[in-house]
């Protein structure tokens, strides 16, 4: 019975031999991949290292691009404000001009107006000296013809006045003595 037994614990102490040579080459093969792990994880900490650094520098260029961005909205808002404070003074500037211009020829048409009527009381002052006591057809031609031509002196001055100078003339409309009409 003992030569059983001494083949029975050779069995198992053979058994016993080759599950510690499967364990030896399974934890040498663990130690590889450990190690590879480990070289991983270094290249990992490495990698992880620098996408920190540049998380670090994009958010700085943010901080930066903000600023500028906060920079390029005030230059808008003040060059806006500005654009909004010069169109409201051309606008206002044109009015005034345009008033000017409106006063001016009314100023004008009112001393043309006057000088008419100073022409028209000065004939019924001094009538003209013919034989006929009453003016005839060729004397109202004439006051037509005075009167067109003021009318085309007045029309000359101020489109000259508008084109050369840009705008109306500075010197009040002089209507000169001789305006056509009949003499004293």
């Amino acid at each position: 019975m003992e030569p059983i037994k001494y083949v029975e614990l050779n069995r198992i102490l053979d058994e016993h031999a080759e599950s510690e040579k499967a364990l030896q080459k399974t934890m040498q093969s663990l130690k590889i991949k450990h190690q590879a792990l480990l070289s991983e994880m270094e290249r990992v900490r490495d990698r992880l290292s620098a996408v920190t650094a540049d998380c670090h520098n994009l958010q700085n260029k943010k901080k930066i691009l903000l600023f500028r961005v906060q920079n390029v909205a005030e230059v808008y808002q003040r060059m806006h404000k500005e654009f909004t404070t010069v169109k409201r003074n051309n606008e206002e500037l044109t009015a005034q001009i345009k008033a000017e211009r409106e006063r001016e020829r009314k100023e004008r048409y009112d001393h043309i107006q006057e000088c008419w009527r100073l022409i028209s009381e000065n004939k019924k002052l001094f009538p003209p000296f013919s034989g006929n006591s009453t003016a005839g057809p060729a004397e109202n031609q004439t006051d037509s013809n005075a009167k067109g031509e003021l009318m085309e002196v007045y029309q000359s001055k101020e489109n000259k006045a508008d084109i050369n100078k840009g705008g109306p003339q500075s010197t009040p409309f002089v209507v000169q003595e001789d305006c056509g009409g009949p003499k004293p």
